[in-house]
């Protein structure tokens, strides 16, 4: 980052920083605590009852690391690790590479198209592109509204709770994805904690640390997966009503887009695999309905049109 702000002119003003590491360090995290946590276990298993040797342990926890830094090493590089962009008052400046640095600018009056395909932001202007992934950088939808104010004027809503999005009257038609996949998925990991919970007291009060060790390690990995959600979601990304349409943005699962019924044209394909296919002013909409759900989105569809 230090050679992003080596490039800044005197008076320029900083809107925003972004960098890959924010994003991608918790999964090195967890593979780390895991090449650390399990060599630890084996260790512990394949030894004899008696005092842990530190010497040991510290010799565990080297060789549990060396294929989290073998990863960090490799593939950096290929999934974006050392990416960051600055967008000041004047430009944009983004850095690329982990241990060759490629820095790209554009100036925000050579902008000219601001383009959001998946989570990959694509500024367009004076004959060039450049490529930014949002995520990665922390471009959020609200972040983009304030820091690129006329190519990105309308950031939507925040995520809020389906009883709190419908109107007095609205129906709700399609969901998804389904709440109860997410509820079963969570309470099922939930019990499986408190199982793994019990056994490393269980095996605590037996002296099995060999087992306290292991079972541990399960205990924190399935609560990691009840507690791990995104911030704001609340655990829909498409909602469709007899009215309109709302989905997240692709870029920030935190707000929500608006889109009238009346204005979706859709189509049901199932030449090769079923699917709604829906554009809006142009834009693709990629609505994750078939069945006898299409076919419902398409008559509510008919309807708004008819109605307006």
């Amino acid at each position: 980052m230090a050679r992003l702000d080596d490039m800044l002119e005197p008076g320029e003003i900083v809107l925003h920083r972004g960098s890959s590491w924010r994003a991608l360090l918790p999964a090195f995290f967890w593979l780390a605590a895991i090449s650390v946590w399990l060599p630890g276990g084996l260790l512990l298993m394949t030894m004899d009852d008696g005092p842990l040797r530190l010497v040991d342990l510290a010799f565990s926890f080297g060789i549990g690391l060396l294929p989290a830094a073998i990863v960090l090493t490799v593939a950096g590089p290929f999934i974006g690790l050392g990416e960051a962009c600055i967008v000041t008052d004047q430009r944009i400046l983004c850095k690329k590479g982990l241990f060759r640095a490629r820095i790209s600018e554009m100036a925000l009056s050579d902008i000219d198209r601001v383009d959001f395909g998946g989570a990959l932001l694509r500024l367009g202007g004076a004959g060039r592109t450049l490529d930014i992934p949002a995520v990665r950088n922390g471009l959020t939808a609200s972040v983009m509204a304030q820091i690129l104010p006329r190519w990105v004027p309308d950031a939507g809503r925040p995520m809020v709770s389906v009883g709190r999005i419908l109107e007095p009257g609205e129906r709700l038609i399609f969901r998804w994805p389904s709440p109860w996949f997410d509820r079963i998925l969570r309470s099922g990991m939930l019990c499986m904690a408190g199982g793994f919970a019990w056994m490393v007291y269980g095996n605590g009060i037996d002296g099995d640390w060999s087992a306290v060790w292991m079972n541990g390690f399960f205990t924190v990995l399935a609560l990691s997966l009840v507690i791990d959600r995104p911030t704001g979601r609340h655990d829909w990304s498409y909602l469709i009503t007899d009215l309109r349409l709302l989905r997240n943005f692709d870029w920030d699962h935190s707000r929500y887009e608006e889109i009238p019924l009346a204005e979706i044209e859709a189509e049901y394909r199932s030449q090769f695999a079923e699917k709604l296919a829906a554009t809006h002013n142009g834009r693709e909409l990629d609505i994750p309905a078939k069945g006898r759900d299409a076919e419902q989105i398409l008559a509510a569809i008919e309807a708004a049109k008819g109605a307006a």
